[in-house]
């Protein structure tokens, strides 16, 4: 899922999602004292609610900034989303139909 990044434990934005919806209204303040990726951040920002997340791994503060759109640079270090090596597998038009 393209909403994954370089963590151990990744959680689904739906699953997320739907927690910070029965647990918050619009313009609540979200606290996430284990943030990693900044996915409760990222989610909360998305249904319109203010976040803290704190995080302690600068891998991960990276990852975070440029998430939430804060920057784009971090100690002169360009901030890039992670180049994914799967994808979904579309055959040629030949293989398609010649099956080859």
């Amino acid at each position: 899922m393209d909403e994954y990044e370089e963590h151990p434990t990744p959680k689904p934005e739906v699953f997320l999602e739907r927690i910070i919806r029965a647990s918050s209204n619009p313009r609540d303040l979200v606290l996430d004292p284990f943030t990693g990726t900044f996915t409760i951040s990222a989610v909360a920002q998305r249904l319109d609610r203010r976040s803290i997340g704190i995080e302690l791994q600068e891998q991960f503060v990276k990852i975070g900034l440029r998430r939430l759109g804060i920057t784009t640079e971090y100690k002169g270090e360009t901030l890039r989303p992670p180049t994914k090596s799967y994808g979904r597998y579309q055959p040629d038009a030949q293989t398609r139909l010649f099956g080859e």
